[in-house]
């Protein structure tokens, strides 16, 4: 919007269980950002909110069936504007998402589970 002010769309893949106990989820979200100087180099905060969706899986071990479902994200940054077109951020971002599952092995067994994540976030962008 200007120099000092600035705001956008952003996607992206989040794969929170690296040893196969989580599916990946897909954010949607929308940010915006303050830089705190109007130099080619300066230092901005940004917050994002949005939703993501999720990746599905089914299980067969023992007889358990998992659904999941995505929920909402949200996320803050402090970074830095290198030049025109070049970003690097620190942050901490938040995603919700919900697993339904059923067990048939012994006892039919069911339940819903409500996973919160919290990460800190390194990351570098692109700006067009």
């Amino acid at each position: 919007f200007s120099r000092l002010f600035g705001g956008g769309l952003g996607l992206g893949v989040d794969h929170f269980g690296l040893d196969g106990s989580d599916v990946a989820t897909y954010p949607i979200f929308a940010e915006v950002r303050t830089y705190l100087a109007a130099r080619r180099i300066a230092p901005y905060l940004s917050i994002g909110a949005g939703w993501a969706f999720s990746g599905n899986r089914t299980n067969d071990d023992f007889g358990r069936e998992e659904n999941w479902s995505g929920g909402w994200m949200a996320q803050g940054d402090v970074g830095y504007r290198i030049g025109n077109n070049f970003t690097i951020n620190l942050g901490v971002r938040l995603q919700q998402k919900r697993r339904d599952w059923s067990s048939n092995w012994w006892t039919s067994e069911s339940g819903t589970d409500r996973i919160l994540h919290a990460r800190f976030v390194v990351g570098a962008g692109l700006l067009l």
